[in-house]
């Protein structure tokens, strides 16, 4: 009588239905068993072949070994039903996309890069992966590129270039450098990588553009009454529009108005829109100390591009020459009075117009009535530049 331990239908559908076992180191084995022998047990040795399939969707697939019984002179043993033995296999094996390098840094404007791509095991069938240069990159000079690995060349490294595209947008928030994740995803017919979690390559891209509201010239020296302009546009392009607000602070008027917005978008981002400045002649001095000042107009951007949305104001610094001299003026600047005599009178004035009101204290010394007191306050305050003071000599 012999028996052929054959292996049949798998518990997993990956499996083939040969090829997984060695019986006592062969493919197939026939046990023979005689009248003399036949109560001494045969031992059959199992191992599991080592292949660079996964054929598992878990960590472990079953196989069902059949055992066909055949004896040409023992119609019994001839005519008993077949015998199954259940093999449990350690799969070790696991499926993934092998990515060489993992990370890349790549500058717009600069050269391109590369990277491989394999398989870590073989396939059932063609396996297609897919990467998207989601606008950024372009991959073997594609926006978008299909790799196609076989059950024949499934570890063989396919290679991708990779070109940042020297766009004129910033897509840097802060810094130099952004960071975007090429996405590679798997598909075919091999159900354990049609499965498979996206594998993610790191892409640092170094940005050549720089996001900015941008002043010609970034500074002006100019007169009370003057009338001068300069120009405002974008750094870079931006991906929506971008408003840029300047207030003129009360000291300048821009295009005629106390404040501006002036508003770019991605397609006239860089042509110079002019800002007509006038500096508002007052009679106010303005400068503490020397004969100029300085207003610092704030150019502020607002965009829905997160980019621009988050730029710092943009200064223009206005240095302004003053016209007007903070000061106080008596006239007549001497009097002659008599004791007992009548009283004379003078004017005290302020040079210009004051932002609050001014205290003058006048003290008469014990020499003279001031407005008929000892001594005199005289209140200025902005609109009244003048206040007359009658001074009469006192009789002693």
């Amino acid at each position: 009588m012999t028996i052929t331990p054959e292996l049949v239908s798998a518990v997993s559908p990956l499996v083939p239905s040969s090829g997984q076992l060695l019986l006592n180191g062969q493919p197939t084995l026939t046990l023979t068993f005689t009248p003399a022998n036949w109560n001494t047990p045969q031992t059959v040795s199992v191992q599991a072949i080592d292949d660079t399939v996964v054929e598992t969707l878990t960590g472990t697939y079953e196989l069902d070994l059949r055992h066909d019984l055949a004896s040409a002179g023992d119609p019994v043993y001839n005519g008993l039903t077949d015998r199954l033995l259940r093999v449990t296999v350690q799969e070790n094996d696991v499926a993934n996309l092998i990515l060489t390098p993992t990370s890349l840094t790549v500058a717009e404007g600069g050269p391109a890069v590369n990277y491989t791509v394999r398989l870590a095991t073989q396939p059932l069938d063609n396996v297609t992966v897919t990467v998207d240069g989601q606008g950024q990159v372009t991959l073997n000079g594609q926006p978008t590129l299909t790799l196609t690995f076989t059950p024949t060349n499934w570890n063989t490294p396919q290679t991708v270039n990779v070109q940042a595209i020297d766009d004129l947008i910033d897509e840097t928030v802060s810094g130099s450098t952004y960071l975007v994740s090429l996405n590679h995803i798997t598909a075919g017919a091999d159900p354990v990588y049609n499965g498979l979690p996206t594998t993610s390559l790191s892409l640092t891209i170094i940005e050549n553009d720089v996001a900015a509201v941008v002043l010609t010239p970034a500074s002006l020296t100019v007169n009370e009454g003057d009338t001068v302009t300069y120009n405002v546009r974008l750094g870079s392009q931006p991906t929506a529009d971008v408003t840029v607000n300047v207030d003129g602070q009360g000291q300048v008027t821009l295009n005629g108005q106390p404040t501006l917005t002036l508003t770019f978008t991605p397609a006239n981002w860089n042509t110079d829109q002019t800002v007509t400045l006038t500096v508002i002649d007052d009679q106010i001095d303005e400068s503490p100390v020397g004969s100029t000042y300085v207003v610092v107009l704030n150019h502020a951007a607002t965009s829905t591009d997160p980019v621009y949305n988050a730029l710092s104001p943009a200064p223009l610094t206005l240095t302004i020459s003053e016209t007007e001299s903070a000061g106080v003026t008596l006239t007549p600047t001497a009097l002659t009075i008599a004791e007992g005599g009548p009283a004379a009178t003078y004017t005290v004035a302020l040079t210009s117009e004051p932002t609050a009101n001014v205290t003058i204290t006048i003290d008469g010394q014990g020499q003279v009535t001031l407005n008929g007191q000892p001594t005199l306050t005289l209140d200025l305050y902005a609109g009244q530049l003048e206040c007359a003071a009658d001074c009469q000599r006192a009789s002693d």
